[in-house]
């Protein structure tokens, strides 16, 4: 398969992503502007047959922007019981299955579908995929399971022998299609239909091979999915009362069997390269098909590593593969365009960037808030009907598809892959800053609070304890909400967090900073 020129200088740069402070973004805000989405997208459904229609039903995509439609409305909180939800479904499976897209979209819309409620799916000893499979198993009708069959054995049957997908009747095979074709096939084993592995291990290796050969290198940065088992990621207060109740002991000291798969790298000061993916092999990188790429193979990972030949086999290369695509994105992110292709498809861009970050279980690119930013980028782009315009001089998604796309990234729909992890959005932006209480002997109470993915290990450390990483350790609350009261002398106290032991980062949610006179600038807090 061809492989990508070498980038100019790309083999002599050394890259330095440098962290920048993300804008806040509140959850009123946020929901604000996911209300206006879903009702103006909802204005847009027909009334008669409950499809949804905009520029691309005719050009051939009869059933896409329906299926894209009802995957935001789920997503954005329409209950799946609601007759416009109702009305679009039956119209939806009615419809010929022809085109990955179409299909691929429809898959996951249905997979939503039966999504179990996030704060139920929380309490639920059971992983993700045993609740969605069981809500399936129970409450699917006939007619939706024998359709989720044909569509799976669609999408596997016009995998190309390279391992990417078209559209499928024409055109070369590339990695958007690709991206969709996989994302369903995974949801579609999540839902109970057998996919043979032999479709992951293909696809995986097509997306090694015609990754760029080299780039430019960027300095180390924790990326929990290629350092790690997907296995591994698992939410730390699962294990705990797993092990309390093989024990009976009740202490909250974690034992060594409780700790997470280690980490797979060597040392996090190991330099990775800025490797992309284009639209096909052989094209120029884009952020968009970089984030594709590495969405494909953390879903391929995820079915693959269980496996000893993969482990021997193909694992070192897609670990690699997942590093270096999360530095391209890193070394060349941008909010307010579509990298490499600069002024097209922005939305679709950010939806590909808010996939990658949660399959990662990534909330930063090197320095970059990723929710954070694009947040805010999309925020700014909301018209006064509801709808969001990308607002670029080049292809857009249209009025539905955009508004989909926006919605979908603000509500972080994509589903984890993490044996246990709630769906839909984490709390990355529901975070607040510190709380301080004045207590009776002249000391504050301070809660520190830090909004991100599940399954991390969250520390502050201070001027109040040495700058330990290790000593006060976050609480993990639920839903990616990690807080930690701590009594303080008064007086003003330098902090950050570090996450997982290696990633340190000011306090997104607090304004108040200072330099500390040698060139660092922290947090603070107190009074």
């Amino acid at each position: 398969m061809a492989r990508l020129l070498p980038l100019a200088l790309t083999s002599l740069a050394l890259l330095s992503v440098t962290p920048r402070a993300a804008l806040a973004v509140s959850d009123a805000e946020v929901g604000r502007a996911v209300d206006k989405g879903r009702d103006y997208l909802l204005k847009l459904q027909d009334r008669k047959d409950g499809a949804f229609r905009d520029v691309w039903a005719p050009k051939g995509y009869r059933s896409g922007e329906t299926a894209l439609a009802l995957l935001a409305l789920l997503k954005a909180g329409v209950e799946p019981q609601d007759p416009r939800i109702l009305a679009g479904f039956d119209w939806l499976l009615d419809q010929k299955i022809e085109r990955v897209y179409d299909v691929s979209v429809a898959v996951l819309a249905v997979e939503a579908l039966y999504m179990p409620e996030k704060q139920k799916s929380i309490q639920d000893p059971a992983p993700l995929a045993t609740q969605v499979r069981k809500r399936f198993h129970k409450q699917a009708p006939g007619r939706v399971r024998k359709w989720l069959v044909q569509a799976a054995k669609f999408l596997s049957k016009h995998q190309h022998e390279g391992g990417l997908w078209r559209y499928p009747f024409y055109g070369d095979p590339d990695v958007s299609n690709a991206q969709f074709a996989v994302l369903a096939l995974k949801a579609a084993h999540r839902l109970g239909v057998k996919v043979d592995l032999g479709v992951f291990w293909k696809v995986a290796e097509a997306l090694v091979e015609c990754q760029q050969a080299s780039g430019a290198k960027v300095a180390s940065f924790p990326v929990p999915a290629a350092d790690r088992k997907i296995a591994g990621l698992l939410d730390r207060r699962t294990k705990r009362k797993k092990k309390k109740r093989r024990t009976g002991n009740s202490s909250s000291t974690r034992t060594r069997g409780e700790e997470e798969t280690p980490i797979l790298t060597t040392s996090t000061t190991q330099r990775m390269q800025a490797r992309g993916w284009g639209y096909r092999p052989g094209d120029a990188p884009r952020g968009s098909m970089t984030a594709a790429g590495v969405a494909i193979l953390v879903v391929c990972k995820s079915e693959l590593e269980a496996h000893d030949r993969y482990e021997k086999e193909l694992a070192p290369k897609v670990n690699r593969a997942l590093r270096d695509g999360a530095a391209w994105l890193a070394a060349n992110f941008a909010v307010d365009k579509n990298p490499g292709a600069e002024p097209d498809w922005l939305f679709y861009y950010l939806y590909t960037l808010e996939r990658a970050g949660t399959l990662l279980a990534l909330e930063r690119f090197g320095g970059r808030a990723w929710y954070e930013e694009g947040a805010q980028a999309i925020l700014s782009r909301q018209e006064g009907d509801g709808r969001f315009l990308a607002k670029t001089s080049g292809q857009a998604d249209g009025d539905l598809a955009g508004t989909c796309l926006a919605l979908l990234f603000l509500e972080r729909s994509t589903v984890p892959v993490m044996k246990r992890v709630a769906t839909g959005s984490v709390a990355v932006s529901a975070a607040r800053g510190p709380s301080v209480k004045d207590l009776p002997d002249g000391q504050l109470e301070v809660t520190f609070r830090y909004g991100g993915l599940p399954g991390r290990k969250v520390a502050v450390a201070g001027s109040f304890n040495g700058w330990s990483k290790d000593s006060h350790v976050l609480r993990d609350t639920g839903e990616g909400r990690y807080e930690l009261v701590v009594t303080l002398p008064k007086g003003p106290h330098e902090y950050k967090f570090v996450l997982d032991g290696t990633q340190w980062e000011l306090d997104p949610h607090n304004p108040s900073r200072q330099d500390d006179g040698k060139g660092n600038t922290n947090s603070v807090v107190g009074r």
